[in-house]
């Protein structure tokens, strides 16, 4: 009996096809997402967007840049939670202490006086100032995929996806 055609390296030889055929070219579609995000009308003017996977694919985060807009290079096909944060842009004041670190609240300490005209210095105040003056306060429930109410479905290809948040 010729060996090659035996029942059992027949079903070797189909079983490699279909695996080789599965994995050139019926993966998920990857492409890119572009879109305007915006608070009560108005574009945001930074913090960040992240697309979260509900279905196990590598979940992706972006800038928003100063016009408002965001752009992911690569995002796989599949279903995706969509979470937008501002808050990195309002760091705790250089009067912050412990407590109000823990609490994400900064500011001089009760009863304390700041000298008129003060201003942190160096680049780090310098580049706290310029990210609050871009900071906009968004209702706590986007920034959690657990709790945003943005879904997303990626199907492929250059896709336009604007965020318009209540």
């Amino acid at each position: 009996m010729n060996r090659f055609c035996s029942g059992r390296s027949v079903s070797t030889v189909v079983f490699v096809s279909a695996l080789g055929l599965l994995l050139s070219g019926c993966g998920r579609p990857v492409g890119s997402v572009t879109g305007t995000v915006t608070y009560q009308g108005q574009p945001l003017k930074g913090g960040n967007v992240s697309f979260n996977s509900t279905d196990g694919n590598q979940s992706c985060s972006t800038p928003i840049k100063e016009d408002g807009t965001y752009q992911v290079p690569k995002l796989e096909g599949g279903t995706y939670k969509v979470c937008v944060e501002t808050e990195s842009l309002n760091p705790p004041s250089p009067f912050a202490g412990p407590r109000d670190a823990k609490v994400g609240k900064g500011g001089p300490p009760p009863g304390a006086k700041v000298p008129e005209g003060y201003t942190a210095s160096g680049p780090a105040g310098a580049k706290a100032a310029e990210a609050r003056k871009k900071y906009v306060r968004i209702p706590e429930k986007y920034g959690n995929p657990n709790t945003t109410d943005l879904d997303y479905t990626y199907k492929g290809g250059s896709q336009t996806f604007n965020i318009d948040l209540k």
